[in-house]
């Protein structure tokens, strides 16, 4: 692997499961190569209200079983910064993904490789996927690139990531669960004895 090749992680919090209806609470993005050197990284905050009464596309719609788990003694601080702050977010949801789209266009242009990764990825990047399918405009990020962060752990059995790197921060913070995700998937890919046919770059 070439230093040079980028690495975007990306940690959605939400509200619910569901990619299509899941209120949007903030997304962690962070970007480094795979030398293990952050580049840049940022935390996006949604506006809920706008969410939640919009009358056109996908009703969001908050989910009970999502609910008691902000709500617990564990993570009910966190949840209360977060409904702060989406309260008070000045940007409809559509501004916040132009700002999205932009910070990642931004930081990723003239990358010779690039891999999009993310812990649970079919979930997460189906949010990313959604949120340029309600945009109209084309998603960037071709599926060669898209990598799920649980698989590469479960093809790393023998190597416990988790336990080897501590965790810095808050967990469910988005952009401190996307930095450590970043830290432990660099730590996987450079255990993992792969194909170079399978890589993207």
């Amino acid at each position: 692997m070439e230093n040079e090749t980028q690495i975007c992680v990306i940690d959605f919090e939400t509200l619910g499961t569901d990619i299509q209806t899941a209120p949007l609470l903030a997304l962690g993005v962070v970007i480094g190569n795979v030398g293990g050197v952050i580049q840049s990284e940022k935390e996006f905050i949604f506006n809920l209200p706008s969410q939640l009464s919009k009358t056109s596309g996908y009703q969001k719609r908050i989910d009970e079983s999502t609910l008691q788990f902000w709500t617990s003694s564990e993570n009910q601080v966190l949840f209360s910064e977060y409904m702060q702050k989406c309260a008070v977010s000045q940007n409809a949801e559509e501004e916040t993904f132009l700002g999205i789209h932009e910070f990642l266009m931004q930081e990723t242009i003239n990358t010779p490789g690039f891999i999009l990764a993310a812990y649970h990825g079919s979930f997460d990047t189906g949010l990313l996927k959604q949120l340029y399918k309600e945009s109209a405009l084309e998603y960037p990020f071709s599926y060669r690139a898209e990598f799920d962060f649980a698989t590469v752990r479960r093809l790393c059995k023998s190597i416990d990531s988790y336990t080897d790197i501590p965790f810095v921060g808050t967990k469910h913070n988005a952009l401190d669960d996307a930095r450590h995700e970043y830290n432990n998937f660099i730590h996987q890919l450079d255990n993992l004895d792969l194909d170079s046919e399978i890589l993207p770059f």
